[in-house]
This record gives structure tokens, C-alpha cells and sequence, in this order.
């Protein structure tokens, strides 16, 4: 099985301000999401980068938030942008269903 990835959203805290709700249901709208290779996740971390750019320049009044995407285990990613975080798994095992 080649290398899968899947994001999950973990935690969102209340928002300071409206850049920080914008960067918020970006991510959200990444929940759940499976990544199919490795050069799907440089892909994938770099539209996060860009989306979060492109929300702060769409607010020059307010200040930058710290966008961090850090591995803790070597497989396994966090994502952390101001009080939103979510990790990204390494996927070892595929599940296969069947449709009724």
C-alpha cells in the first residue's frame, strides 16, 4: 500500500477575530480528508500555507497568525493556526466496505 494520509480537525477554541474564524472554516472544510500519496500531502500542506496567506492578506489590520505544521512521531503531522488544530495521520491499514 503506498503512503495515505488522512486529516482530522481536533480542536477549535473561540476566535479572536474574524481572520481567525475565516482561517477556522478553511480547515474545517478540510475535515475528514484523505490524502493519497506523498506528494498529495506537499501538495496538500501547500494550500493550507496559501489559503492562510491569502486570509491575511485579506486583513492587513490585524496581526499574522503563526500557521505550524510540525511532525510529533514521524509519520504523524499537527496542524496548528490560531485556536484551530488538527492532525494529519499516517494511514497503515485500508479498510475495505461494501456497498448493499
Amino acid at each position: 500500500m503506498a503512503n495515505k494520509y488522512f486529516f482530522k480537525l481536533q480542536m477549535s477554541l473561540s476566535h479572536k477575530n474574524k481572520m481567525d474564524e475565516e482561517i477556522n472554516q478553511f480547515l474545517n472544510s478540510l475535515d475528514a480528508t484523505l490524502i493519497n500519496s506523498s506528494i498529495d500531502l506537499k501538495i496538500f500542506k501547500a494550500k493550507i500555507k496559501l489559503k492562510v496567506k491569502e486570509i491575511h492578506d485579506a486583513h492587513p489590520r490585524c496581526k499574522p497568525i503563526e500557521l505550524s505544521i510540525w511532525s510529533f512521531s514521524k509519520i504523524d503531522r499537527a496542524v496548528r493556526c490560531g485556536c484551530t488544530s488538527g492532525t494529519i495521520y499516517n494511514v497503515k491499514i485500508e479498510f475495505q466496505t461494501t456497498n448493499k
